[in-house]
């Protein structure tokens, strides 16, 4: 459509004093179409276009030849933009379509809005609210372009991801003994689907510790009688991000050292925090080996245990 087709009326004998034309869409006359041109429009799309070629001379019986048939194809689009989407891709949010500037101008557009590329029913504007159905989800933005004449034609957007939730995401809980100097681990229990990975926090009374971001940590001395917790948050992709926190644990005022094993080399009670050593059984100092217990180190003896 468009196109201009050009009669060639060939080589007449004798020649004729004059020629006539008369283009013809499905072999009816086209009205006003007489010239040795002819514009193909948008009402000739997918019909069979000749044009018949009368010749006129004196003292000669006007003759008339019809050409083959054209069939006359629909034009493209000279510019049809991928629409692009703006917004927010969260369950609550909305999304934006841009269809973005053709050439020529359609007469109509019309929108789809698909969720892993299967149409969401009456998602048909230019926005779209996001749902809990979206979740975890691929939406795109269909833009469908017609005019009369041309050929229809769909652009459709890049994906926007909607961030999936997990269904299981049970609360962390603190392993190891909560006294000063011991190492704690935080267990993640079973997260569903699996996280790709974990991030960890500990918390002292509900204050992040600077520097504590590993899976265990090893308590100090401002730890001493405080309240320990650990948030874990789970990272996935495609998938919020999801954090829970223990329950805070109590931690001991003291460390605790629990004597087990005969003392075999020389060895000096006198920790620089305060310190509570507890004799699991008899404690044997080997011949020759000096124990040596600092002031105000306090020893506990287990039942039937000494020194």
């Amino acid at each position: 459509m468009g196109s201009t087709l050009t009669a060639s009326p060939g080589a007449w004998s004798p020649v004729p004093d004059s020629l006539t034309y008369q283009w013809n869409r499905g072999g009816a006359a086209i009205s006003g179409a007489t010239g040795s041109t002819y514009t193909v429009a948008a009402a000739d799309v997918g019909r069979a276009i000749t044009v018949s070629v009368t010749a006129v001379k004196a003292g000669y019986t006007r003759t008339s030849t019809t050409s083959t048939a054209t069939t006359a194809t629909a034009a493209t689009f000279s510019t049809a933009p991928t629409p692009t989407v703006t917004g927010l891709a969260r369950v609550g949010g909305t999304l934006f379509g841009v269809a973005g500037a053709w050439d020529p101008q359609p007469s109509a557009l019309t929108y789809q809005w698909t969720r892993n590329g299967t149409a969401i029913a009456g998602a048909t504007s230019a926005t779209y609210l996001v749902t809990t159905a979206d979740r975890g989800a691929q939406l795109r933005f269909t833009v469908t372009a017609a005019r009369a004449g041309y050929t229809g034609l769909t652009r459709v957007s890049a994906a926007q991801a909607v961030p999936g939730v997990f269904s299981s995401s049970p609360t962390p809980r603190i392993s190891g003994a909560l006294e000063p100097g011991s190492t704690v681990s935080a267990v993640v229990g079973s997260w569903t689907p699996k996280p790709d990975s974990f991030r960890f926090q500990w918390r002292r009374n509900g204050n992040p510790i600077a520097g504590a971001t590993s899976k265990s940590y090893t308590l100090t001395q401002a730890d001493a009688g405080a309240k320990l917790s650990v948030t874990v948050t789970a990272v996935k992709a495609n998938y919020s991000s999801t954090s829970k926190t223990s329950a805070p644990a109590q931690v001991a005022s003291t460390a605790i050292v629990r004597v087990t094993s005969d003392i075999a080399a020389d060895t000096t009670w006198a920790p620089s925090m305060p310190t509570v050593y507890v004799l699991e059984r008899d404690i044997q100092v080997a011949s020759g080996v000096t124990l040596t217990i600092g002031a105000g180190t306090v020893v506990k003896f287990g039942q039937q245990a000494s020194l």
